[in-house]
Protein backbone atom coordinates (compact mmCIF):
# COMPACT_ATOMS: atom_id res chain seq x y z
CA UNK A 1 0.00 0.00 0.00
CA UNK A 2 1.34 3.38 -0.97
CA UNK A 3 0.20 6.80 0.13
CA UNK A 4 -0.38 7.99 -3.44
CA UNK A 5 -2.90 5.18 -3.95
CA UNK A 6 -5.06 6.74 -1.25
CA UNK A 7 -4.53 10.17 -2.80
CA UNK A 8 -5.73 8.76 -6.13
CA UNK A 9 -8.75 7.13 -4.49
CA UNK A 10 -9.67 10.42 -2.81
CA UNK A 11 -9.47 12.34 -6.09
CA UNK A 12 -11.47 9.70 -7.97
CA UNK A 13 -14.18 9.95 -5.32
CA UNK A 14 -14.24 13.74 -5.65
CA UNK A 15 -14.47 13.90 -9.44
CA UNK A 16 -16.04 10.52 -10.31
CA UNK A 17 -13.57 9.84 -13.10
CA UNK A 18 -10.15 8.24 -13.33
CA UNK A 19 -9.31 10.35 -16.35
CA UNK A 20 -10.18 13.62 -14.61
CA UNK A 21 -8.42 12.48 -11.42
CA UNK A 22 -5.30 11.84 -13.49
CA UNK A 23 -5.50 15.27 -15.07
CA UNK A 24 -5.97 16.95 -11.69
CA UNK A 25 -3.04 15.05 -10.17
CA UNK A 26 -0.83 15.32 -13.29
CA UNK A 27 -0.65 11.53 -13.59
CA UNK A 28 -1.72 9.39 -16.54
CA UNK A 29 -5.09 7.67 -16.42
CA UNK A 30 -3.26 4.38 -16.91
CA UNK A 31 -1.14 5.00 -13.79
CA UNK A 32 -4.28 5.77 -11.77
CA UNK A 33 -6.06 2.67 -13.06
CA UNK A 34 -3.07 0.43 -12.35
CA UNK A 35 -2.64 1.86 -8.84
CA UNK A 36 -6.32 1.25 -8.06
CA UNK A 37 -6.21 -2.30 -9.42
CA UNK A 38 -3.15 -3.06 -7.27
CA UNK A 39 -4.80 -1.52 -4.20
CA UNK A 40 -7.92 -3.62 -4.79
CA UNK A 41 -5.77 -6.74 -5.08
CA UNK A 42 -3.83 -5.89 -1.93
CA UNK A 43 -6.98 -5.20 0.09
CA UNK A 44 -8.79 -8.13 -1.56
CA UNK A 45 -11.82 -5.93 -2.14
CA UNK A 46 -13.54 -4.19 -5.02
CA UNK A 47 -13.23 -0.46 -4.28
CA UNK A 48 -14.57 1.02 -7.50
CA UNK A 49 -17.39 0.28 -9.90
CA UNK A 50 -16.36 1.37 -13.36
CA UNK A 51 -19.20 2.34 -15.72
CA UNK A 52 -19.50 4.19 -18.99
CA UNK A 53 -20.71 7.20 -16.97
CA UNK A 54 -17.73 7.26 -14.60
CA UNK A 55 -16.52 5.62 -11.44
CA UNK A 56 -18.36 5.08 -8.16
CA UNK A 57 -17.06 3.81 -4.84
CA UNK A 58 -18.38 0.56 -3.42
CA UNK A 59 -19.03 0.16 0.31
CA UNK A 60 -15.46 -1.15 0.66
CA UNK A 61 -14.27 1.86 -1.34
CA UNK A 62 -16.09 4.19 1.04
CA UNK A 63 -14.34 2.56 4.00
CA UNK A 64 -10.95 2.80 2.28
CA UNK A 65 -11.65 6.45 1.49
CA UNK A 66 -12.49 7.14 5.15
CA UNK A 67 -9.18 5.56 6.14
CA UNK A 68 -7.39 7.60 3.45
CA UNK A 69 -8.87 10.84 4.76
CA UNK A 70 -7.68 9.95 8.27
CA UNK A 71 -4.16 9.41 6.94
Amino acid sequence: MRLEQFQYLREIALVGSMNMAGENLHVSQQAISTAMRLLEEELDAVLLVRTSKGVELTAAGQKALAAAVDI
